[in-house]
């Protein structure tokens, strides 16, 4: 049986799903299409906030439950997830993290870009460059 047959997450609930280096986050939806639950993410691939069928957001890899402290309610959550269809994808202010902090009511976050960028930096500041002694 695959991963997406008959699985039934609790709408509102964040899934996260490993890719090779990092992990692509979304909101459990309401919806269903061709027998699949829908999930709300910001998707890279797609260019913005889209609404697709489980097994489109997971790409092949397996789905994490994902715990994420809130006040809002379910269908809060869901109702500020789908405000944002549409809206454009951007890797350093709008990613699927800043998307799923925000349907949470938090601000818009992205702690693996964060820790990239950190580490990225770390790494150029490690590397001895010519003419330093």
């Amino acid at each position: 049986m695959k991963v997406t047959e008959r699985a039934v997450y609790k709408v509102g609930q964040v899934l996260k799903t490993s890719r090779l280096f990092y992990k692509h986050t979304g909101i459990v939806t309401d919806r269903w299409e061709s027998g699949e639950q829908l999930v709300i993410c910001c998707s890279n691939r797609r260019g913005k906030v889209v609404e697709e069928r489980l097994s489109e957001f997971l790409g092949g890899f397996l789905p994490e439950l994902v715990d994420e402290p809130t006040t809002l309610t379910n269908y809060e959550i869901l109702s500020r997830a789908r405000a944002k269809l549409g809206q454009r994808y951007d890797l350093f202010t709008w990613n699927c993290e800043h998307f799923v902090s925000h349907a949470l009511g938090r601000a818009p976050e992205s702690p693996q870009l964060a820790f990239a960028i950190m580490t990225g930096l770390s790494l150029l500041l490690a590397v001895p460059s010519k003419g330093r002694s």
